[in-house]
């Protein structure tokens, strides 16, 4: 038995330290995001494009180098569109792209009009493009499942600690046909259909929020001083404030709190954010969802969603005019699960230009980073010239969207393969090391229980 107990250790210090050794490496993956044509909002717009020129810009350290498993480059879309109707258009443009809340910076975006910049807008939703250009309106969004002017009550517990950090815990039966609860400032909830218990870690201070829409209900507050709930404590103190309130005047109060954290807030039309909110409570009301934190609404800050720049321009009859959009940047997806040197993909959606009226001449130019000056692999036909910069010309909108991979050399060799093997020894030897004294272990005690079993046959 003491052997057995001292293999069994042996094994378990073996896995925990081979487990160690991949906790340590670095990501072999790290995903980017596609960028896209600009299309018209209305479908039937006369305007055609006849011509494009874009460019992708990757020779510029200040654009290329936003973080250590990413490249990025710097892109512009010159258009030279036509308006062959003879009445004036006024033609609602949208610029459709994918970041995250923190990354998208209006600053960086710069459109023009016959060279003369115009203004944007900045809309945003977790939908497709296509979807969320079809929704753009300043009209206040009207829910099926709910009211707007329906009267809720508002819970607001301003908590104060005593020298320790404390878990509160607020519970509450509900009757599920007949309150919905919307929380805010909480991080856990336990409980079923009925009970619940809603908690969050308070230091120093903290505000905790309960919206109550429906039947009211008890709302019981407890501390403790574990994060299991066992053990309960009385290092807190808490005031509570109640206030009738209608679920428009309650997003509206949440929207422009969530707008604070936006470097594009001066871009937001002003319902915007309200309706994204109302939109996403009355899909939740649809699902019949009881308990909702308000955070849950919008989802988190870090998760990439459709971005639209929203802008117009001016046609005269028989007129032409040169739009461009540039100053954005593209980030490509970084792979290094088969070579050491990484490789970095980029996506270019071509499809959405599919909704102007006609479509000529496309031009594409791609300059490469100095560090990764190939194109080892394309969706489309591009000439690499003396300079290095990648070209294509293409007489009409291609049939598929555009994608390619930039490399350090020319192509995957062998040794490249070879190379990212050889770099992953150190994390596969633990491994091989472990089997190796394991299968030692086990012959070495097989031997002695052989041994054993002779000696008490003699």
């Amino acid at each position: 038995m003491r052997k057995y107990n001292i293999f069994i250790l042996t094994l378990t210090i073996l896995m925990s330290s081979t487990s160690i050794a991949h906790a340590n490496s670095g990501p072999s993956r790290w995903r980017g995001y596609p960028s896209l044509e600009i299309l018209s909002v209305e479908k039937n717009s006369p305007i055609a494009v006849e011509n494009e020129k874009l460019v992708f810009d990757f020779s510029k350290e200040e654009y290329t180098n936003k973080g250590p498993n990413s490249l990025s480059g710097l892109v512009t879309a010159t258009y030279n569109m036509s308006n062959p109707s003879d009445n004036k258009e006024e033609v609602q443009m949208a610029f459709p792209f994918i970041s995250t809340i923190g990354h998208c910076d209006p600053d960086e975006i710069l459109i023009k009009a016959d060279e003369i910049k115009i203004p944007f807008q900045i809309w945003e939703d977790k939908l497709g493009f296509e979807k969320i250009v079809g929704s753009i309106s300043n009209q206040i969004y009207l829910p099926s499942y709910y009211n707007l002017d329906e009267i809720g009550t508002l819970y607001t517990y301003d908590v104060k600690t005593m020298g320790e950090d404390v878990k509160i815990a607020i519970d509450y039966s509900i009757d599920r046909e007949k309150t919905k609860v919307i929380s805010k400032g909480f991080n856990g909830m336990q409980g079923n259909d009925n009970e619940v218990k809603e908690t969050a870690w308070v230091h120093d201070n903290g505000i905790l929020e309960i919206f109550v829409l429906g039947d009211e209900i008890e709302l019981n507050i407890n501390g403790y001083s574990d994060g299991e709930l066992t053990k309960k404590t009385d290092k807190y103190s808490y005031e509570i404030k109640t206030k009738e309130i209608s679920i428009r005047d309650y997003l509206s109060n949440e929207a422009e709190i969530y707008k604070e954290q936006f470097a594009y807030n001066d871009y937001l039309e002003k319902n915007q954010i309200f309706n994204l909110y109302a939109k996403s409570l009355d899909e939740s009301m649809e699902r019949n969802v009881i308990n909702l934190w308000i955070d849950d609404l919008l989802s988190r800050e870090d998760i990439e969603r459709i971005f639209v720049i929203l802008y117009e321009v001016e046609f005269l009859p028989q007129s032409t005019k040169d739009i461009s959009i540039s100053s954005y940047l593209t980030r490509g997806t970084m792979d290094r699960t088969e070579t050491k040197e990484p490789l970095y993909s980029f996506d270019y959606l071509l499809n959405p230009a599919k909704n102007w009226s006609d479509f000529k001449n496309l031009n594409i130019e791609i300059i490469p980073p100095q560090e990764h000056p190939y194109i080892i692999d394309s969706s489309l036909e591009l000439v690499r010239n003396n300079d290095g910069i990648y070209t294509g010309n293409f007489e009409s909108l291609p049939n598929m969207d555009l994608s390619f991979t930039l490399y350090y050399g020319e192509e995957i060799t062998f040794m490249d393969k070879l190379e990212k093997h050889i770099e992953n020894l150190p994390y596969y030897l633990p491994i091989i090391l472990s089997i190796v004294t394991i299968l030692n272990l086990v012959i070495k005690y097989i031997l002695e229980a052989v041994k054993e079993n002779r000696g008490d046959l003699r």
